[in-house]
């Protein structure tokens, strides 16, 4: 999962959960690889607020879920009240969350129109070319596209891969408003607050697809 902050004019930091083992964390990668987009709530520390976890055994394989027509509801933690996000842009419903003083949408962005914005054009994809994934598991993004960054730079020409851009403290990128692609330090105050780098990836994971069975607010799908 992208974060907004570059490294160099070739790579970009992103979040990543290793399959085999609990593990989260963040490292720079190619600017050119396709990955998933959580987007974060503009907003301000509640330093009052907690949250706990709860798991639940109800949801079905990934597989099962494109195989059989289940949709998004039935992977999401059953036991988790979430809110809802409706994209003014395209209509889409999003589950959101609260973890800690964060509000994280609860799955992969889908925003898909390159009409509306430029830098998706060549910028997005669905896994395996299939449409059905991008429906459950959310689109893939280059870094340009996530940052949104013929925006950014107010330009033709996209910065990303082979060229640095000016990145503020916070990028909108191609999330909805009022939403924002998570920073470094974002990422890390997410991590930190479920234990650290080597627990937090078994918390954040969804039960589908990776065959974990402590699901929570977050619901990352393989």
């Amino acid at each position: 999962m992208w974060s907004s902050d570059e490294q160099g004019t070739y790579g970009a930091y992103m979040v990543s959960l290793d399959v085999e083992r609990s593990t989260a964390w963040l490292y720079d990668e190619s600017k050119a690889l396709f990955l998933s987009i959580r987007c974060l709530m503009d907003s301000d520390k509640d330093p009052t607020d907690t949250t706990s976890f709860t798991g639940s055994n109800k949801q079905p394989t990934l597989n099962k879920v494109i195989q059989e027509g289940f949709s998004v509801e039935d992977y999401m933690n059953s036991q988790v009240d979430y809110g809802t996000l409706t994209d003014k842009r395209d209509g889409q419903v999003y589950k959101i969350a609260k973890i800690g003083y964060q509000w994280w949408m609860a799955e992969n962005l889908k925003y898909a129109d390159s009409i509306k914005t430029p830098s998706l054009v060549n910028g997005s994809w669905c896994y395996d070319d299939n449409d059905q994934r991008c429906l459950l598991t959310g689109r893939l993004y280059t870094w340009a596209a996530a940052i949104d960054s013929v925006k950014l730079e107010n330009s033709s020409l996209k910065c990303g891969f082979g060229t640095s851009c000016n990145i503020p403290d916070r990028v909108q990128g191609i999330c909805p408003e009022g939403w924002h692609l998570p920073n470094q330090t974002e990422w890390n105050d997410l991590v930190n607050k479920l234990g650290g780098n080597k627990v937090a990836g078994h918390i954040l994971k969804a039960q589908s697809g990776w065959g974990s069975s402590n699901t929570t607010h977050f619901q990352c799908v393989a």
